[in-house]
C-alpha cells in the first residue's frame, strides 16, 4: 500500500503523530530555556567562585614569589628632627622644609630680632670653644681669666663692672660672626630676668683664641 493511499485511509493517525511532535518540540524548547536560565542564574556564583579563585591564585603566587629583604628599613619609619640643610636651632615647619628643599639654596637659619642671624657657621670648633667657655664661665660665675689675651684682663674688669647691675645672666646666644685674617668678632647676648645685654667679642689668635676686647652694645 502506498504511502498516499494509507494517508487516506488512517488520517488519524498522522493528526496524532503530528501533535505529538508539536508536544515533544515544545518540550524540548523547555528544556533548553530551563538550562539557558540555570546558567544565567549561576553566573553570579560564578563570578563570585571566580573572584575568590583569583584571590587564592594571587596569594598563592604572593606565596612562593621570594621577596628580597628591605634595604634600609628603618629609613622610612625613623623620626627626624633634623635636616642636614636646616640649622638645628631652627624649628621645622612646612615652610622652612619647603624653603630647604629648593635646590642649590644655602642652609637657612633662624634670626633674633634686633640681634641678627644665628648663623655661626664661620666658627671655627677652636673660636666655639673659647666663646662659649667665656659665656658659660660669665653666666655660671665662675672665672673668665683663661679665655683673656694676655694683656687684656682689664676688658674683663670693666666688662663685669657695667654689667654688675644687669645680672646675673642666666643664658646666653650668640650670632654670625665677622671674620677677617687677623680678628674675629662675634655678637653675644646675655640674657637675665629683666632684660638683655648685647656684646661684642674680639678673638684674636695668641697660640690659641683668644679674647682680646669686650665691647658692650648701648
Amino acid at each position: 500500500m502506498c504511502y498516499t493511499e494509507y494517508m487516506k485511509r488512517n488520517p488519524g493517525f498522522f493528526l496524532c503523530a503530528g501533535f505529538l511532535h508539536t508536544v515533544h518540540a515544545a518540550a524540548l524548547c523547555t528544556v533548553c530555556v530551563l538550562c539557558v536560565s540555570c546558567r544565567g542564574n549561576g553566573a553570579g556564583t560564578g563570578d563570585a567562585d571566580g573572584s575568590a579563585t583569583l584571590r587564592t591564585e594571587v596569594m598563592e603566587r604572593n606565596g612562593m614569589t621570594g621577596w628580597s629583604d628591605a634595604l634600609e628599613d628603618g629609613v622610612l619609619t625613623a623620626r627626624r628632627d633634623t635636616v642636614e640643610s636646616v640649622a638645628p636651632q631652627l624649628p621645622l615647619s612646612p615652610a622652612v622644609l619647603a624653603a630647604a628643599s629648593v635646590h642649590g639654596m644655602a642652609a637657612v637659619y633662624p634670626e633674633l630680632p634686633g640681634f641678627g642671624s644665628l648663623d655661626v657657621s664661620a666658627l671655627n670648633e677652636d673660636r666655639r670653644r673659647t666663646v662659649d667657655g667665656f659665656c658659660s664661665a660669665v653666666v655660671s660665675g665662675d672665672s673668665c681669666d683663661r679665655y683673656m689675651a694676655p694683656g687684656s684682663i682689664f676688658a674683663l674688669v670693666l666688662f663685669l663692672h657695667d654689667t654688675a647691675a644687669a645680672g646675673p645672666f642666666l643664658s646666653y646666644v650668640y650670632g654670625r660672626p665677622f671674620v677677617t685674617e687677623s680678628i674675629v668678632q662675634v655678637p653675644v647676648r646675655f640674657v637675665s630676668e629683666r632684660r638683655h645685654t648685647d656684646v661684642l667679642l674680639y678673638l684674636s689668635r695668641a697660640g690659641s683664641w683668644k679674647i682680646s676686647q669686650i665691647q658692650l652694645q648701648r
